[in-house]
């Protein structure tokens, strides 16, 4: 598993590095079909992605997904992992190369042959996951319980995320000279105006109150020149929100809002729904117990980020999401705790033999 780990890392599987990509989907390939398992592989839109088992199928009782790509990492030694103590660093220990070390380490277990399972690989989820998960969910893979550990680090087990908006919004003004904003509409104003519209109606959040929607400016460009009235402005914005309901909710307000000011438009550029999956549901009862017995105590947990796990869960299917210990995720001097990685696949094999 250290090996399998250590050699994905050294992979600069970003997205600025498809070629980098394409060696990490091939070495996994490699792993996976030297052992007899089948593997199919899928290409939407350049993303590449596969599915790996003892036998090629529309449905399994258990899968596990997880992703290959990683955000960039521009610090030292980024991908050349490193040991120090317990911890093994390098881009993409944490997120989320340690858990794909487990889980390809888990599919080659003869011990597990019996099971039915099998193995999703993405290369696009850190840049939405449209064309891996989304596409295969799409393609009619189901499984009865997937396995995405990809949130829930240092054992939370996550049964919910956020559902996430990103939306550009589009001013049209008038240029004008600056000692003449009179005879100019300026772009930026306008956008100004709307979000401070926008965020009149978003509540505010704290540490101990913050499962709610939230909205952020994450980019806002225009204008050629301080003595110019800006004719063209845009902005870009990051909603999150807890519920289903309120996706609907957000495009309404945002609708109403820019209906308001004259030459304003929006559209949207990433959709990502919220993923549930209930407390009461048998596998997380199960995942729960069988972690109890390997001494590890899995508390429930409600994350603000996305996954792949929500393209599952918009189709009733149970996520069980939970990691080892680990180092926040897209830091430099990303690490993960090696002895509870093997806890983590020591958990998750007797999952699904039990």
């Amino acid at each position: 598993m250290l090996n399998i780990t250590k050699n994905l890392i050294k992979f600069e599987s970003d997205k600025d590095h498809p070629k980098e990509i394409k060696k990490c989907f091939n070495y996994s390939i490699k792993l996976l079909s030297k052992s007899g398992l089948k593997v199919k592989t899928y290409s939407s839109k350049g993303k590449l992605s596969l599915v790996a088992g003892k036998k090629i199928k529309k449905h399994y009782q258990y899968i596990l997904n997880g992703h290959l790509d990683v955000v960039p990492g521009d610090y030292k030694n980024a991908f050349k992992p490193y040991l120090k103590g317990s911890r093994l660093y390098g881009r993409g220990a944490s997120d989320m190369k340690g858990p794909v070390g487990a889980m390809i380490k888990l599919m080659l277990n003869p011990g597990l042959k019996d099971i039915d399972l099998g193995l999703i690989l993405n290369t696009d989820e850190e840049v939405g996951g449209f064309d891996g998960a989304n596409y295969l969910v799409n393609q009619g893979y189901t499984a009865d319980c997937v396995i995405v550990p990809d949130g829930g680090d240092n054992f939370n087990l996550t049964l919910a995320e956020k559902g996430v908006l990103h939306l550009k919004i589009l001013a049209q003004g008038k240029s004008a000279h600056a000692s003449r904003p009179w005879e100019g509409d300026n772009s930026l104003e306008k956008l100004f105006i709307i979000y401070e519209k926008i965020k009149r109606k978003v509540p505010d959040t704290t540490s101990s109150n913050r499962w709610l929607e939230t909205v952020n400016l994450g980019k806002i460009s225009g204008g050629l020149a301080a003595n110019v009235v800006p004719s063209k402005a845009e902005m870009i914005l990051d909603f999150r929100y807890p519920k289903k309901v309120q996706r609907k909710q957000i495009l309404n307000l945002l609708k109403s809002v820019c209906q308001k000011e004259t030459g304003v438009t929006f559209k949207i550029l990433s959709d990502g729904q919220t993923m549930n999956t209930s407390k009461n549901n048998k596998y997380i009862k199960k995942i729960i117990k069988v972690a109890k017995e390997n001494k590890v105590s899995l508390k429930l947990n409600k994350d603000h980020g996305a996954s792949d796990g929500r393209f599952f869960s918009a189709k009733g299917i149970p996520v069980i999401m939970f990691k080892p210990t680990c180092s926040s995720i897209h830091i430099d001097d990303e690490w993960i705790d090696l002895k509870s990685l093997e806890i983590f696949y020591r958990i998750l094999k007797r999952f699904m033999l039990k």
